[in-house]
């Protein structure tokens, strides 16, 4: 688990770093698909926007928020759906 591997281009997972060991590569994919919030992408034809996507959801800490960006976004749900 702790053996060190290469991270290839496809991927995001690393942010900046481009080798991790395998017990972090197993945390980072977890934390980005098998938490609250998943995505289906595989279906898109293009190669642009799957990365994209998969950028948006893999990067570390991407979901991360403070609490006035929480509270921005509340505020902005609550005008669109009142």
């Amino acid at each position: 688990m702790d053996r060190v591997f290469k991270l290839p281009s496809t991927t995001f997972i690393g942010g900046k770093e481009k080798s991790l060991s395998l017990r972090e590569i197993l945390k980072r994919l977890e934390a980005a698909y098998c938490g609250h919030i998943g995505v289906e992408f595989m279906f898109i034809n293009s190669l642009e926007q799957c990365n994209w996507i998969r950028q948006k959801m893999e990067t570390p800490g991407i979901m991360e928020m403070t609490n006035d960006e929480k509270r921005l976004i509340l505020a902005r749900l609550t005008r669109a759906t009142g």
